[in-house]
């Protein structure tokens, strides 16, 4: 018996925000609009010209008229009305039209409720461990509930056999779902049926659902905004930082910078710590007082240099801006060029991973700020009180230009490192990235340890396992009862990723409270 023929189709859905008559495409960027009744419209973009891909790597072989090499695509939007859902059908390159018109995530979303458990095959994530980066997995037999990982990774695509129209077919959800269907286009309201159907079911497969990016345009404008101002009035004094970091996109290339620069409005400042006081106060001493604009933020150039003077990285201020706001009962951070909103998914399972933590409260001494003004005149004190050693500002210099600091304090007997740092809110970001990136370079590199060896020959043995690291907060905020919950959600972020690193290598996380006498 021949097998029935099947079609494969995207399907997208259009979001709530639109209805089916401000959807148009005629005479958009060629499109015609070929077809419409009360529920269906059907655009058309007739054999656009396009250049090959590999013409630029043939064309010094070509002796003819290179511009008449032309590929030729045709595309199409068919635009459905469906109950009170409106839905899109694409071909072709016509996905970047109904980019703003859809929701992101309906693919993935049907296709947890689709496929198979177990019968995952592939996944494309987006980790917030540190910094934004894309992750994709072959996988087979999969069972996501298992891998905790999933609680800072953003799920943007899911590929997996499921069941559709009673038979059992290949699905890929994205933003659109993509899958194959026996029924004609003039049946195509009882695939729709179906798949409204399934929406209203419950996931066969369970994500966490940790973050969602936000698209509607006009809550990006009003986050923008409220960004812009808290980064004035932090700027003008006004208020603090403590929902606003500078980020890089790897804490490697950070180590490997000896001295930065930062250019705005024909300003140029040099700096040697990558830290958002430092830029602010160096540019309000070069009488640049406050930040009045979205432009000015993507204006101001961030650049690192290693020890021998080359360029390691640029960036704009605003892409490496991490900021946090509260609106309308919802948390929102954004990370790159990103608005994520924060789901109570995540907030619940990093906090409950964070009461794991053991918290040393009065284990180590309170900051009297008068006698010991600076962090080193602290930790020189703490060290020669406890008999520990200082390593304070004392860098192991690795291949040029990398340099890191092990630590600030280091306890011989108890083979604790100490990371100590005045911080609260996103800020301490930091602390936790250096301490957890320090660990895992003893940990994993030979090299490393033995210069730790030849500088300080009293204090290691060669050795690197069951170790410990102590990050030590300097705030009176931490020796509140509700520490560390009491964070704001990207330092708690941070803390988790830097505890699980450190668990992966087998060394043990403590949280230490400083108090501050000022």
């Amino acid at each position: 018996m021949a097998r029935e023929k099947s079609n494969k189709v995207n399907i997208y859905k259009i979001a709530n925000i639109f209805d089916f008559d401000t959807v148009d495409f005629d005479d958009l960027d060629g499109f015609v609009k070929e077809f419409e009744d009360a529920t269906r419209k059907l655009f058309i973009r007739r054999l656009k010209p396009g250049t090959p891909n590999w013409l630029t790597y043939l064309k010094p072989l070509i002796s003819s008229n290179v511009d008449q090499i032309k590929n030729y695509n045709s595309s199409f939007i068919l635009i459905i009305k469906h109950n009170v859902n409106i839905y899109a059908l694409s071909g072709g390159h016509a996905y970047s039209k109904l980019e703003k018109y859809i929701e992101a995530d309906f693919g993935v979303r049907m296709a947890l409720k689709m496929i198979k458990e177990k019968g995952i095959l592939a996944l494309n994530q987006r980790s917030l461990k540190g910094s934004t980066r894309q992750i994709y997995r072959a996988v087979i037999g999969y069972d996501p509930i298992f891998d905790k990982d999933n609680f800072t990774r953003v799920l943007n695509s899911l590929e997996g056999t499921g069941e559709f129209e009673g038979r059992t077919f290949r699905i890929i959800g994205k933003s659109a779902l993509a899958l194959r269907t026996t029924k004609d286009i003039a049946r195509l309201s009882e695939v729709l049926a179906e798949i409204e159907a399934i929406a209203n079911q419950s996931e066969k497969i369970h994500f966490p659902k940790s973050f969602i990016v936000e698209k509607e345009e006009t809550i990006v404008n009003e986050l923008n905004d409220e960004m812009l101002k808290m980064v004035s009035a932090y700027w003008r004094g006004n208020s603090d930082r403590d929902r606003l970091y500078l980020e890089f996109k790897d804490a490697f290339t950070q180590f490997r910078c000896s001295r930065f620069e930062a250019r705005f409005k024909s300003t140029k400042i040099e700096f040697d710590d990558f830290d958002l006081d430092i830029i602010k106060n160096l540019y309000i001493d070069n009488g640049i007082k406050d930040v009045a604009s979205l432009d000015d933020l993507k204006k101001i150039m961030l650049v690192g240099f290693n020890e021998d003077g080359f360029e390691e990285f640029k960036g704009k201020f605003k892409d490496l801006l991490v900021c946090e706001i509260i609106k309308d009962g919802k948390s929102y951070i954004k990370i790159g060029n990103q608005w994520l909103q924060i789901l109570d998914e995540i907030q619940k399972f990093i906090n409950d991973q964070l009461r794991m933590i053991q918290v040393l409260k009065n284990f180590l001494p309170e900051w009297n700020k008068q006698q010991y003004p600076l962090e080193i005149d602290y930790n020189n004190f703490v060290a020669e009180q406890k008999q520990w050693k200082c390593m304070d500002q004392q860098c192991i210099v690795m291949e040029r230009p990398s340099k890191i600091e092990l630590c600030d304090i280091f306890d011989k007997t108890e083979k604790r490192f100490f990371h100590i740092k005045e911080t609260w809110g996103s800020k301490s970001a930091y602390l936790f990235t250096q301490g957890s990136t320090a660990a895992e370079f003893f940990y994993n590199s030979v090299n490393f340890r033995q210069k730790c060896l030849e500088k300080w020959p009293d204090q290691f043995n060669g050795d690197y396992f069951d170790y410990k690291v102590v990050f030590g907060i300097v705030s009176n905020k931490s020796s509140d009862d509700e520490f560390p919950l009491n964070m704001t959600f990207f330092a708690k972020l941070n803390l988790y990723n830097a505890i699980s690193i450190l668990s992966q290598i087998g060394y043990k996380s403590f949280l230490a409270p400083i108090k501050v006498i000022n």
